[in-house]
């Protein structure tokens, strides 16, 4: 899958999403996880731009070849602290 195709399909979702390669970095984000998580995040480790433990375990889950996983995610929507659920497959 191109990144061009993956970065119009993440900028088709209302809420934040990004898209995490195989070596770890993050191939393509939406406006939304910008906005959380700040800008420039594409071609960053994704550790570098989450830094939450329970975030960071459940996608190295996921890139090991293990299940899709499940978690929580603190983050600001503007000057109020926001808790997403975080999904990754």
């Amino acid at each position: 899958m191109s990144a061009a195709l993956v970065s119009r399909m993440l900028a088709a979702m209302p809420l934040p999403a990004l898209f995490v390669g195989d070596e770890a970095r993050i191939v393509a984000a939406n406006d939304a996880a910008g906005h959380i998580l700040g800008h420039g995040l594409v071609g960053r480790h994704y550790v570098t731009a989450l830094r939450q433990p329970a975030a960071l375990e459940a996608i190295e889950q996921v890139l090991a070849g293990k299940s899709a996983a499940r978690t929580r995610f603190l983050g600001r929507d503007g000057g109020e602290e926001t808790i997403y659920d975080l999904r990754c497959a």
